[in-house]
């Protein structure tokens, strides 16, 4: 008998954490990531603008301009820059990994586990996140350097420099 049945049980050693595939210096800066915020947000608010104002003319022109058919054009402006919104994002960072404020600053979205590409889910994920409110607040309280906000945690994404 070479083994003591009354010895504790041996204890395997713990398997080596997976080495972080994204280097620190391979995140894009917060200024970057503002930069990104400012172009998408402006680019945005002017389609939306137009869009809304090609609603509101149509509603103007088929008809009386009363209280319900202004409370119908803000909820239908509502619905379409929502959806608008979410399919630029989505689009964009399935396609390309980057959306226009990305493009000027040459950044792109990866997959935070292995570098690559970010899934479909990852971005579908992302995208939603944005919905969250006070979201883009949440890139104040991380590291100044390497921000990661809600959007980027929540989907195990990153956006490095391209």
């Amino acid at each position: 008998m070479s083994e003591n049945p009354y010895s504790p049980p041996q204890q395997t050693p713990a398997p080596p954490k997976p080495s972080r595939s994204l280097s620190e210096s391979q995140i894009a800066s917060q200024n970057k990531r503002f930069i990104n915020y400012l172009v998408d947000r402006i680019l945005l608010t002017g389609i939306s603008y137009i869009v809304g104002m090609a609603i509101g003319a149509a509603v103007a022109v088929g008809g009386g301009v009363t209280q319900d058919a202004i409370f119908q054009v803000q909820l239908l402006a509502i619905a379409v820059s929502s959806i608008f919104v979410f399919l630029y994002f989505a689009i964009l960072e399935i396609a390309t990994g980057k959306t226009i404020g990305k493009m000027l600053t040459r950044t792109r979205v990866v997959s935070a586990h292995h570098g690559g590409p970010a899934t479909t889910g990852q971005i579908l994920g992302r995208t939603l996140c944005r919905y969250i409110p006070f979201e883009p607040f949440s890139f104040l309280f991380g590291d100044r350097n390497h921000p990661v906000g809600w959007h980027d945690s929540i989907s195990n994404t990153r956006v490095i420099n391209d």
